[in-house]
């Protein structure tokens, strides 16, 4: 993947993730943000970006630089946790704060209790015809699929042979169920935008002409009132309740969308380049800034919603929204500064523990994963 691509789908994330916070600013502050009210409407094309987008990344690095188990697990764990642990935490305090400023606020998702903060770090929120949050926090939904797209990915491309291969991921998809299988098409778009941008190079102006139209069927579609009819028709043919498939109930809108996504990719790795300087110049607020996309996803919620409630009394009128959305970005800056540095040690310590199960599995003694474990707690201490 050239530079100028890459730049291109960190800015394409971020305003996703802008795009997420926005739409739920819009639905807690008491007088939405009129100026973005039709960005308000765009929660599940984000979401869409997010899948295609994760599907594209995750098949990049197992291609260029993941090449063992160890090494995938352990880079998609920490990934994780190092974002997962302190949002959880983040949401169990801002909840506690908000509901003591707001209990009408915070009664109905106050319900789920300790299990959703459980299920949620388990990635056990999804599965099957379970939807629960931790909490507040709406958002971390998604993480619940996109974990077991993760494994199922990680046993087609490292468990050897084809038996074992299929029996492994016939498990994972049997412990996730058919709500959470039923959008992997949609995260797979994304592994073949990956495969197609390398292999598939449309001449120039093809590939401007692609990336126009797609643009423009990605605006059409979002505008067309598809989304709930499309929605209403999945609900009534497989004669399901709403509540039972969640966001899986829009997979025909989501499969449209993610199929304008990934040809939109796919032509716009042959367009970024055409304007590589101007990426260049750009280069380094792009990648500072689109390093907080993760931070911004899951956090955003329940910081949006405490500030609400801390400032509902303070009468600041139309201030109220500059100011919670001054804070809530400032804070989750903080907040993404600590997860950055929970990081490092965080795939130290897992690549450590996968490397000497490895080791026990394949009957020898783990010294290696041993060294590595004390190195990485040596490296640690030393900071």
């Amino acid at each position: 993947m050239n530079k100028s691509t890459s730049l291109y789908l960190d800015a394409v994330r971020l305003a996703a993730a802008l795009v997420l916070f926005i739409v739920h600013a819009h639905y807690l502050l008491p007088g939405g943000m009129p100026g973005l009210w039709r960005l308000s409407q765009l929660g599940a094309e984000a979401g869409t970006v997010f899948f295609v987008l994760s599907g594209f990344v995750i098949a990049h690095v197992v291609h260029t630089r993941e090449s063992r188990a160890t090494d995938y697990l352990a880079a998609r764990f920490s990934r994780l946790y190092s974002v997962v642990l302190p949002a959880l935490l983040a949401t169990v305090v801002l909840d506690l704060a908000g509901a003591a400023l707001a209990p009408d606020d915070y009664a109905a998702s106050m319900q789920s209790g300790a299990w959703g903060i459980v299920a949620s770090l388990l990635f056990a929120n999804e599965i099957w015809f379970i939807g629960i949050r931790p909490l507040s926090n709406t958002p971390f939904w998604s993480l619940g699929y996109e974990f077991w797209y993760y494994m199922i990915y990680a046993a087609v491309c490292y468990v050897p042979g084809r038996d074992r291969k299929c029996a492994v991921v016939l498990l994972i998809g049997l412990v996730c169920g058919p709500k959470i299988l039923l959008l992997m098409p949609v995260w797979l778009l994304g592994v073949a935008a990956y495969a197609m941008a390398g292999r598939v190079r449309p001449n120039r102006p093809a590939a401007v002409l692609l990336a126009i139209v797609t643009a423009g069927g990605l605006a059409v579609l979002a505008t067309s009132g598809a989304k709930a009819q499309w929605h209403a028709f999945t609900l009534a043919a497989l004669d399901v309740p709403a509540h039972m498939l969640g966001a899986s109930g829009h997979v025909l809108y989501r499969s449209v969308f993610g199929v304008l996504v990934m040809l939109h990719v796919i032509a716009m790795a042959t367009v970024a380049p055409l304007f590589d300087m101007a990426w260049r110049a750009c280069e380094r607020p792009i990648r500072a800034v689109s390093a907080y996309t993760f931070a911004i996803y899951l956090f955003h919620f329940p910081t949006l919603k405490c500030l609400v409630a801390a400032t509902a009394a303070a009468g600041l009128g139309k201030l109220q929204a500059p100011v919670v959305i001054v804070a809530a970005f400032a804070m989750i800056s903080v907040f993404h500064v600590a997860c950055e540095r929970l990081r490092p040690a965080l795939k130290l310590r897992f690549k450590a523990w996968l490397e000497a199960v490895a080791g026990l599995r394949s009957g020898s003694r783990p010294t290696a994963a041993r060294g590595a474990e004390t190195a990485a707690e040596a490296e640690v201490h030393r900071k």
